[in-house]
């Protein structure tokens, strides 16, 4: 069984830490595209501040 990426964010505001498999945010890319949305989809659910990545691990 091949390993997923999954990428590491952490919040530069309320520091909530989450972790995001590659495929959702490729379809969070794609969906903001096709909707004439900006960003990425990777806002804090806690504070709504923009994410940053922090890299990522395989599961």
């Amino acid at each position: 069984m091949e390993k997923e990426k999954w990428y590491k964010y952490k919040c530069n505001s309320c520091n909530f830490e989450d972790e995001i498999p590659e495929f959702i945010l490729d379809e969070l890319f794609v969906l903001s595209k096709l909707e004439g949305v900006e960003g990425d989809g990777t806002n804090c659910p806690e504070c709504g501040f923009k994410m940053k990545p922090q890299g990522f691990i395989y599961r």
